[in-house]
């Protein structure tokens, strides 16, 4: 949507010729809200996205565009339409895995807003196994929510992947990690591994051992306030599920 409307639909022409889905966003508003699912090794997982960037880039009934709302609990026009795509994934799909996409908050924050673990909790309720946060550029900590019969796993802010922004010499958002959820045969979450990388020339690579260092340190003490408990696995991180 930086580039417009015709941007984006061509944007969705050429992924759906490679047969790759997409999520949060349409070439109208019930599209861009409608939540998709996609074979993992034999196991379903079903994805809802929604967005609270750039409200201007929001699909309309008749015009393409993202999939916005408020991120805000008390917002119940906003929380009603998050609680249907997630009804709605659970009710078509019947997913072994339910993913929340969630490109919300400001760039450059080390920490989620309130807010956000307000609706990370909701989303545990409603039966969401993983929170991917993303937008802040950053990194940001990882909870483990207790559902009782499973956890769900919210990771606030999964920082830069591919990305070409200048690099913070402080923060670091060329560094970041590669997410792995792992689960059984039943869709049972067993482990979340953190495999670090580091951006070099818009492109990702594996850390250096200093990059590495540098974010398992961070990763760490951006956790400490949910009480996560990380065990070393080779340059990265992991987090017992079961």
């Amino acid at each position: 949507m930086d580039f417009g409307h015709h941007a984006l639909e061509e944007t969705l022409d050429e992924l759906a010729a490679v047969d790759i889905e997409t999520v949060g966003t349409g070439r109208s508003l019930a599209a861009a809200r409608q939540p998709i699912a996609v074979d993992c090794r034999g196991l379903t997982v079903a994805v809802v996205a929604f967005t609270d960037n750039t409200s201007q880039y929001a699909a309309t009934t008749d015009s393409p565009g993202t999939a916005h709302i408020e991120f805000d609990p008390d917002d119940d026009q906003s929380m009603a339409v998050l609680s249907e795509a997630v009804e709605t994934a659970k009710r078509r799909f019947d997913p072994d895995v339910l993913v929340a996409s969630l490109h919300w908050g400001p760039n450059n924050r080390t920490h989620p807003k309130e807010n956000h673990k307000q609706i990370a909790r909701l989303l545990a309720e409603w039966g969401v196994d993983l929170v991917a946060g993303h937008s802040a550029h950053l990194f940001q900590g990882i909870e483990v929510l207790d559902r009782g019969d499973s956890p769900t796993v919210v990771c606030y802010d999964m920082g830069d992947f591919v990305d070409d922004y200048a690099v913070d010499p402080t923060d670091r958002n060329d560094r970041s990690f590669l997410f792995e959820l792992v689960v059984d045969s039943t869709g049972e979450l067993v482990e979340l591994r953190l495999q670090p990388t580091e951006i070099e020339s818009c492109a990702v690579y594996n850390a250096s051992n200093r990059g590495a260092t540098w974010t398992r340190t961070t990763m760490i003490e951006r956790s400490e306030p949910f009480d996560t408990e990380f065990e070393r696995a080779g340059k990265g991180l992991a987090v017992s599920l079961s």
